[in-house]
C-alpha cells in the first residue's frame, strides 16, 4: 500500500495544529519528511496508527524550528526503545551538513550517555547535496536543492511512486527556475 500521511500542516508558530510534517508509506515501511517543532511530533505519528519501528529513514529540509526540533524528542524516543531492545534497526537521517551539525551538538549536549552511544551506533546520517539520490523505502529518491532566496541551506526530493506519478517535496520554498531541468528527471 502506498500513502501519504500528514502529521501536519501549520506554519512556523502554531498553537492550534502541528507543524508541517509527513509520513510516505510504501506497503510496511514509512519514510518521514521534516519533523515540526517538538515533542508532539510523536503524537502526531501515534494519531497515523504507525509505531517508531516502521520509520528508519527521516528526511530534514532545513534548519528552521518548524521542520527540526522535533528530531530530538524523536530520537530520543528512538534510542530508549533502541536500548529497551523495542526499535530494531538503524536510523538514516538525510539532511545538510548543517543540520548534522546542528543535530550532533544538541544531541551531545542534551541527552543522558547511555542514549549518545546508542545515537552514534545507531543512527546514520546521509549529508544530502543536489541530484544525489538514495533507495529509500523501496523509491529512488533525487535530492534537490531548492535555492531558497534566503541566505539558509534547504533541500527537497524528487521521486517517482508505485503508481507511476512524480512526487516532489519543495520543502518552504517555490519552485526555482534552477530546478526546472532537475524536475524533468523522472519523465
Amino acid at each position: 500500500m502506498e500513502k501519504l500521511l500528514v502529521l501536519g500542516t501549520g506554519g512556523g508558530l502554531t498553537t492550534e495544529c502541528y507543524n508541517t510534517c509527513f509520513l510516505l508509506q510504501n506497503q510496511d515501511q514509512y519514510f518521514l519528511v521534516d519533523t515540526g517543532a517538538g515533542a508532539q511530533i510523536l503524537n502526531q505519528i501515534q494519531k497515523a496508527n504507525v509505531t517508531l519501528n516502521q520509520i528508519h529513514d527521516i528526511f530534514i529540509s532545513h534548519k528552521h524550528v518548524d521542520h527540526l526540533l522535533g528530531v530530538f524528542p524523536l530520537l530520543r524516543v528512538i534510542c530508549q526503545e533502541m536500548r529497551q531492545n523495542k526499535y530494531q534497526g538503524n536510523v538514516n537521517l538525510y539532511c545538510s551538513k548543517e543540520v548534522h551539525e546542528i543535530i550532533e551538538r544538541f544531541i551531545l549536549d542534551t541527552f543522558h550517555g547511555m542514549h549518545i552511544d546508542i545515537y552514534h551506533k545507531n543512527v546514520i546520517f546521509h549529508e544530502i547535496e543536489n541530484e544525489q539520490e538514495y533507495s529509500i523505502i523501496g523509491y529512488q529518491v533525487k535530492v534537490l536543492d531548492l535555492f531558497p532566496k534566503e541566505d539558509i541551506v534547504q533541500f527537497g526530493f524528487q521521486t517517482k511512486l508505485n503508481n507511476g506519478k512524480d512526487f516532489t517535496f519543495l520543502g518552504d520554498v517555490p519552485c526555482s527556475k534552477k530546478n526546472f531541468n532537475s524536475l524533468a528527471y523522472f519523465r
